[in-house]
């Protein structure tokens, strides 16, 4: 998944401008730099979009009005060289598919259930802690470096809880802001003049046993759904698709494309990832989405369909027509049932 690369540039935004405030001034190469990771970071995921929001909260907060500017000439710069150099001659792929794409549907089950109660149970004290340490490092912190990660772990977190209400989104929305937030409270346990609970050590040993209890009960619940989980149905399942990607890859051309249905179960899931050459949707739910709004032109889909070019579709739903990414019906008088393989149905096109 792109959130590995993501966490990267992350921590390496982090570390730079925690780096830089350790200069006599701000304005250094090493924010500049911060600035310039916080960017390559969007073009890895738009969601990091809030890395680019907290600095300049932050630049506003401490009125740093030279710097933001010189903040924002960098980042323009580096958006428009990157969308030229992965986009060109098209300019507006970056826009089309990073912002646009953005637009999906919100939806207040999805947040409840996998970011509500994934999140707040389990690091409800971390929270607690994270949000009294920020508002007092923000209003009455000593060191600058407090002050941004105060800033930092607010604005994370109100905007990963934007976010998670999005079709799709899950509590994973919410890393940095625990990343940040751990960073926030061991400043304030281990850094001299540090606001609020520096010096007090009585106070290390309970903070400590807290937030490693609150890790332990949230890996505890992931350990235990992992061991209670019964995986043999997709293992079996996973090796019959596997039968059905070599049935098809000896067959079909290299222009030619294939269209893999869902089932329940998540069948098909990995049979698309199987015949990446060849195709067509990889997550046919998030391309529906976008289908959808409107904002992606997917005329594309229809001329292949038309030309015959889509080889083969396979459904693992029976008589099932029905290609949901693209709202398509495929045509009988032109498909076929070629094959059946373990309850998987691999129709051909005929002209």
């Amino acid at each position: 998944r792109i959130d590995s690369l993501l966490f990267f540039w992350m921590t390496v935004f982090i570390h730079l401008a925690l780096r830089s405030l350790l200069e006599s001034t701000i304005n250094n190469k090493y924010w500049l730099f911060a600035v310039g990771a916080s960017v390559l970071a969007l073009f890895s995921k738009q969601s990091a979009y809030m890395y680019i929001a907290g600095w300049v909260v932050y630049l506003v907060w401490v009125k740093e009005w030279k710097l933001l500017a010189k903040s924002f000439i960098v980042t323009f710069v580096l958006v428009a060289a990157l969308s030229m150099g992965f986009g060109w001659p098209d300019m507006t792929l970056f826009f089309r598919n990073v912002i646009l794409s953005l637009a999906s549907k919100l939806n207040p089950w999805v947040y409840y259930s996998f970011s509500f109660k994934q999140l707040i149970p389990n690091l409800s004290v971390l929270l607690g802690f994270s949000f009294v340490l920020s508002l007092q490092n923000i209003f009455g912190g000593k060191r600058k470096e407090g002050v941004f990660l105060g800033i930092m772990a607010i604005v994370f977190f109100i905007l990963s809880t934007g976010s998670a209400f999005k079709t799709g989104a899950s509590v994973g929305y919410f890393h940095e802001f625990v990343y940040v937030s751990c960073l926030l409270i061991l400043f304030c346990l281990f850094q001299p003049q540090a606001e609020p609970i520096q010096g007090s050590l009585k106070a290390q040993p309970f903070v400590i046993l807290f937030l490693l209890l609150s890790f332990a009960d949230f890996t505890a619940t992931q350990v235990e759904k992992k061991i209670f989980a019964d995986f043999l149905p997709f293992k079996a399942d996973y090796i019959h698709q596997k039968e059905v990607q070599q049935y098809i890859e000896k067959k079909i051309k290299p222009n030619e494309y294939v269209a893999v249905l869902y089932g329940n179960n998540f069948r098909g899931v990995p049979l698309q990832q199987m015949l990446y050459k060849h195709n067509l949707a990889y997550q046919d739910d998030v391309i529906r989405t976008l289908y959808d709004t409107h904002l992606i032109d997917y005329r594309e889909f229809y001329k292949l369909a038309d030309s015959g070019k889509i080889k083969y579709f396979i459904s693992p739903l029976g008589e099932s027509f029905y290609y949901s990414t693209y709202n398509y019906h495929f045509s009988k008088k032109h498909y076929s049932l070629e094959k059946e393989i373990h309850n998987y149905r691999i129709y051909s096109y005929k002209p």
